[in-house]
């Protein structure tokens, strides 16, 4: 995810202007996830 900075600044921007985001997940895992895995990206970068 590292590798895409302007995307996650962009989402980053977004969280900031609407605070809030909602992460939606397909998987029938709800603790081993995209959205678990992203959420927790984002806490750990968040400004």
């Amino acid at each position: 995810m590292s590798e895409n900075k302007a995307a996650i600044d962009r989402l980053l921007d977004l969280v900031d202007l609407l605070k809030r985001l909602t992460l939606l997940y397909a998987a029938k895992d709800t603790e081993c996830n995209h959205a678990v895995v992203l959420k927790r990206y984002l806490e750990q970068i968040a400004r």
